[in-house]
């Protein structure tokens, strides 16, 4: 499917990040030379919002298409699940596209979603885990700015990274878009498959 669209998944795309400038701009797939190991990092609302910021190069039609059919082949052949109390999942960041969908306190006389209501909400902890195994990232000063190290096996990701770069505030033209309406959550690109909105 549109393999002309595959050469722009390995360039640089900013995306919003908390360290650094507030941008950076890491490729969509990247392999780290030595090993040949692929690795992969996709998440829509970071890409979009980097639309707003002053400074960024807006995204070709291609680029757009590319993220979009990236996302919709992962809605195609993805696996939907509930989580239950108790339920741990792992996953890798640098391989597994991953969401959630939204979720609600229900009403008090809800019985069907009584798990739900605020005397027993939902609860989710998220821990980045870096295990002995890990695979090497592209030696590339974003990928150390973003990670923090780039070798297999040592410990990254995570906030450190942010800290050690420096935590930059939203940026205020970003803050604006969301204040009058511009900036819409997943609103930049078209949220189509099989001809049915996928809008979250």
């Amino acid at each position: 499917r549109a393999p002309q669209l595959v050469p722009s998944l390995y360039e640089p795309i900013e995306r919003i990040w908390e360290g650094g400038k507030g941008v950076i701009a890491l490729p969509i797939w990247a392999f780290e030379e030595t090993s040949g190991k692929f690795t992969t990092q996709l998440s829509p609302s970071y890409i979009e919002n980097a639309q707003f910021v002053n400074g960024v190069r807006r995204l070709s039609p291609e680029e757009i298409e590319a993220i979009d059919l990236v996302e919709e082949i992962g809605l195609e052949i993805g696996h939907d699940f509930l989580q239950t109390p108790g339920q741990l999942s792992f996953m890798n960041n640098h391989l597994v596209y991953h969401g959630r969908t939204a979720w609600k306190f229900a009403e008090a006389d809800d019985t069907d979603n009584a798990r739900d209501n605020v005397t027993n909400g939902r609860l989710l902890l998220r821990a980045w885990i870096s295990p002995y195994n890990s695979r090497p990232l592209p030696d590339t000063p974003e990928f150390h700015e973003m990670w923090g190290a780039v070798a297999p096996g040592v410990p990254r990701g995570g906030l450190e990274p942010a800290i050690k770069a420096g935590i930059k505030e939203k940026p205020p033209e970003l803050i604006e878009a969301y204040a009058t309406g511009k900036a819409d959550y997943y609103g930049l690109y078209k949220r189509k498959f099989a001809g049915e909105d996928v809008s979250l």
